[in-house]
């Protein structure tokens, strides 16, 4: 699309060029740019041809309402509503039907209070498309009603996406479907539907290839990659985000939810200080995103860095207003990861109300909500709400968040709801609860979660678990130790001798010793360790 709008440049600056050639030249350019993955060079053309004063007021509109939907869908800015608002208004008098799908593309913007107008916007929308039918924007705006059924956790919306056109004739109803199966197939990630999620996504896929639609090939393969890592498949799962992002590197999705995983997967690992630079960094898309979970799920995953790093008052200014953005959206069936730590949070700062009101907002707005996730995390929730008051209380909840998240095929938030589970039982009954922390650890360690694992280990000190079974003590001579293979690991990672102390809960001085001891048995300096230990698993 760059290079056909290097061409169309040349033949727009033709003064004799007359403006009904000149507005099917912009039209035709545009209708390339609106299917492609999305690039800066061909933004750039897309916003120098609006430019253009002789270009006819309803081809501008066309053309703009395509560079809004790059910006603000594409690009994830939602700055490029206010592009496919102006678009909205040089459209409405001669082409109605385009006008109601730049509505339509407005209804989905849910931030700053908009998503309050977005049934009226559609309404709107439906009722230009009676003054002008267009089979294709009706279909945009079947498309836009499905996805906010799936935001709502509507459990109607399943059978309507059987009877969606996989086959059409017409390019862009195809499209369209495609659209439709990859924005549903999304938040149904989100709202805890991963089964359902990972086939919807593969279908939008392939027919993203068939359509040659390749913005939504693109964001399904972002998004598959992201179900993988929900699924607990964290082996390469760094590598392959990478290869993707350069193959897109100007495609905003790709780049937020590789900070996303990243910072999962460092916080886990305790490499804090990297888990907070990436978090800061899904969060700073977050602001200028037109939907609001990356913003949520940012904000989640900063606020348990806070917690654990700075405290309960650091998390809560991190947590406050994403709670804020949770209410004003009534986002609640996709709030399951920040109900647990929001919760938390509150009660580390002593607001035992905030942290109770909270949990029973949360209940009435998802009385009767279809989102499985959404569902174990206000189980979670109300397990840390009742650890201190009602033992009996939060033993029942964390078993349902933790049957809730294997329903869902999520181990990491199984083995989280495990361990929370294994705390509250210890005192009532110690064996029980020795097994479901032995059961947290040892899928800590299946994912190579170490830091978790490790507080595990800490945790069964502390309550006087005892140790795990295992087959004795025995020496491994030259070859790394369990023990000495994870701190291997942190030190490839480039964690310093104080951080793995904090992750492992060790002392500095037993670092040290690991550390010695690693570097003599691979015979390697500090900075080699990764491509030792690559080397000795090859």
């Amino acid at each position: 699309t760059a290079a056909a709008g290097s061409l169309l440049r040349e033949l727009l600056a033709e003064a004799d060029l007359t403006p009904e050639r000149r507005g099917r030249a912009a039209r035709a350019h545009s209708g390339l740019a609106a299917n492609a993955a999305y690039d800066a060079p061909s933004t750039e053309v897309l916003a120098d041809i609006i430019a253009d004063p002789r270009l006819p007021i309803a081809d501008r509109g066309e053309v703009r309402l395509t560079l809004g939907l790059r910006v603000a869908v594409q690009g994830g800015d939602r700055d490029g509503f206010a592009l496919i608002e102006q678009a909205a208004d040089e459209l409405i008098a001669e082409r109605p039907a385009r006008a109601a799908r730049a509505l339509v593309a407005l209804a989905m913007n849910e931030r700053d209070g908009e998503g309050a107008a977005a049934w009226e916007r559609m309404a709107k929308a439906a009722a230009a498309l009676e003054n002008e039918p267009d089979e294709e924007v009706a279909a945009a705006h079947r498309a836009t009603r499905l996805t906010f059924q799936a935001r709502e956790g509507d459990p109607g919306l399943w059978p309507e996406l059987d009877r969606l056109p996989r086959d059409a004739s017409s390019p862009e109803l195809v499209r369209q479907t495609t659209r439709a199966l990859f924005n549903v197939g999304d938040i149904a990630m989100e709202t805890g539907h991963d089964q359902r999620a990972g086939r919807l996504l593969t279908e939008s896929r392939a027919l993203a290839r068939q359509a040659a639609v390749s913005y939504l090939e693109c964001y399904s393969r972002i998004a598959l990659l992201r179900l993988d890592g929900l699924a607990g498949r964290w082996q390469g799962l760094e590598e392959r985000f990478e290869a993707l992002g350069t193959e897109y590197p100007d495609v905003a999705m790709a780049r937020v939810e590789r900070a996303m995983l990243f910072g999962r997967m460092a916080a886990s690992r305790g490499r804090l200080a990297v888990a907070r630079a990436e978090f800061e960094s899904a969060a700073r898309y977050g602001e200028r995103e037109s939907q609001v979970t990356t913003a949520i799920r940012a904000a989640a995953g900063l606020g348990a860095v806070e917690l654990v790093e700075r405290g309960a008052e650091a998390a809560a200014v991190v947590l406050g207003p994403a709670v804020a953005i949770l209410r004003q959206a009534g986002a609640w069936a996709r709030g399951g990861e920040l109900l647990p730590i929001g919760v938390e949070v509150a009660r580390g700062t002593g607001d035992e109300g905030a942290a109770r009101h909270l949990t029973e907002e949360a209940a009435e707005a998802l009385d009767g909500v279809d989102a499985p996730a959404a569902h174990a995390g206000l189980h979670q929730a109300r397990g840390v709400l009742l650890e201190g008051t009602d033992p009996g209380g939060a033993i029942e909840s964390f078993r349902r968040a933790r049957d809730a998240w294997r329903d869902i095929g999520r181990p990491y938030e199984v083995a989280k709801s495990e361990e929370r589970l294994a705390r509250v039982l210890a005192d009532r009954d110690p064996q029980t609860a020795a097994e479901r922390l032995a059961a947290a650890e040892a899928t800590y360690n299946t994912l190579g979660a170490a830091s978790d694992a490790a507080r595990c280990q800490h945790v069964r000190r502390d309550l006087g678990l005892g140790r795990m079974a295992s087959p004795g003590r025995r020496g491994y001579g030259e070859a790394l130790s369990p023990r000495e293979r994870q701190v291997a690991e942190l030190v490839g990672q480039g964690v310093s001798n104080q951080d793995i102390a904090q992750v492992l809960f060790l002392s500095p001085r037993t670092v040290e010793h690991h550390v010695a001891s690693v570097l003599r048995k691979l015979g390697v300096g500090r900075k080699d360790v990764a491509e030792a230990l690559a080397e000795s698993e090859s």
